[in-house]
């Protein structure tokens, strides 16, 4: 017991006078027994790593005792005129100690070491699926550049200029794209601020001319994005046979989902996650959906303003019906998930993302995801009803709506065949009137 007492009082001493170079040798080398755990081990290690750091910060201040029994220092005064230093004082040494520390830490912090703990603060405002999207751009745009490693109180409005600047023309940045990237510096920075780490968040400085510096973001073609109304019908078509066949031996409803798609405007999430108690009549509660990224339940849209209860259209009840007799029919749950599985709408959600697809090669169309049934929906709609309402039904703003989801959705010939009974040429306004003249 008195030798174990002796090594670990060597162990102890070994630490202060050369941690670093001789602490994890002469455990295992000179005596080979295993005095704390690896994690203590490390933990020993930072703690002596940020005694030195300290002892080092504090070296550089003059502290002194006064009369009164205060621990003082003199420290700059960025605000004074003159440069002249203020004077602090605390009752105990390492009050006054650990006041230097914070200001030294304060001024050393940097956005790499900021950004776990902004992360941790955004992620109590925003959605997980936000949270991913934040992580992959920091991964891309963040990750690797050097003003991260900066202290963010010497940053200058100059500095995040030319590296804003920079990046957008290295990665031909849109809005959509620049607004993701900028969110990032620009709320860390606020954050930054919030903490007093410094008092002005420069990047607010930074000018932009978007419609110069940004590349215009273009609409892409209608029929990439949507799909004809012969194209639709024909893929609910495919669709009940594909259902009534039980094509699907594992997931025998996702081809109702289809359907579901083509009709209501849903989001494949949102699809994947309806339930039969959601149907109230010819009204469908929207009110829950499968994450894309996680895949777990969220009782939330995507917008996660508000439920959405929207017209259930004759096919989507349809839809609903079938799968509801065919669960009769074979003796499977009947309150639960409409499309599901053994309640797992995740694995719905894949598979419907995936068969959407193949439907399309199966009828010889284009092939477009599930995603352009809903803009479809919207660009159908978009004749009959305002953009106010397509938007309560479909869950977008009307920004989204008119910049993504509506689209001139007519075939070329139709397209051509109004466009040429509204500008009629020369020669048929010629034998319109010969024909006028003839009638009387």
């Amino acid at each position: 017991m008195s030798n174990r007492k002796n090594i670990q009082k060597e162990y102890e001493e070994n630490i202060h006078d050369n941690f670093m170079d001789n602490c994890l040798s002469f455990l295992v080398d000179q005596y080979n027994i295993n005095v704390h755990t690896v994690d203590d081990v490390q933990k020993e290690f930072m703690d002596y790593l940020n005694k030195k750091k300290r002892k080092e910060i504090l070296s550089h201040y003059k502290i002194y005792q006064a009369k009164d029994g205060r621990y003082m220092v003199r420290l700059p005064d960025k605000d004074s005129p003159t440069g002249k230093k203020k004077l602090i004082a605390k009752k105990s040494l390492k009050e006054l100690e650990d006041y230097i520390i914070d200001l030294h830490a304060a001024e050393e912090m940097t956005l790499r070491a900021l950004y776990p703990q902004w992360l941790e603060h955004k992620a109590l405002h925003v959605t997980g699926s936000t949270i991913l999207r934040v992580k992959k751009d920091w991964n891309k745009y963040y990750e690797n550049a050097p003003i991260v490693d900066e202290p963010i109180s010497k940053i200058t409005k100059l500095e995040l200029d030319e590296w804003v600047h920079g990046l957008i023309r290295t990665h031909n940045m849109g809005k959509h794209k620049y607004g993701n990237f900028s969110l990032i510096i620009r709320q860390m920075l606020d954050y930054a601020v919030d903490l007093e780490l410094i008092e002005k968040n420069r990047f607010l400085d930074v000018r932009i001319d978007k419609r110069r510096v940004l590349t215009p973001e273009k609409k892409k073609p209608a029929e990439t994005q949507t799909f004809t109304e012969e194209e639709r019908i024909a893929l609910i078509k495919h669709a009940w046979t594909k259902f009534q066949k039980r094509s699907c031996r594992v997931q025998l409803f996702v081809p109702l989902g289809v359907i579901l798609a083509l009709t209501e405007g849903l989001r494949v999430g949102e699809i994947a996650a309806l339930k039969y108690e959601d149907v109230n009549g010819s009204t469908l509660h929207v009110g829950r959906m499968v994450n894309p990224d996680t895949g777990e339940i969220t009782e939330h849209t995507k917008s996660a303003i508000e439920d959405r209860y929207i017209p259930l259209l004759p096919e989507a009840a349809r839809a609903i019906e079938a799968s509801l007799q065919l669960r009769q029919e074979l003796g499977m749950d009947t309150d639960g998930y409409i499309l599901a599985i053994n309640n797992e709408p995740k694995k719905t959600y894949k598979q419907l993302q995936k068969l959407f697809s193949q439907y399309c090669i199966e009828i010889g169309i284009p092939v477009r995801s599930i995603h352009k049934a809903r803009k479809t929906v919207c660009t159908a709609l978009e004749p009959y009803l305002s953009p106010a309402t397509i938007c309560a039904i479909v869950g977008n703003t009307e920004t989204v709506l008119s910049n993504s989801y509506v689209y001139a959705n007519k075939n070329q010939l139709e397209s051509f065949e109004k466009m040429a009974a509204a500008l009629p040429s020369s020669d048929q306004q010629q034998s319109g009137k010969r024909s006028q003249k003839r009638s009387k």
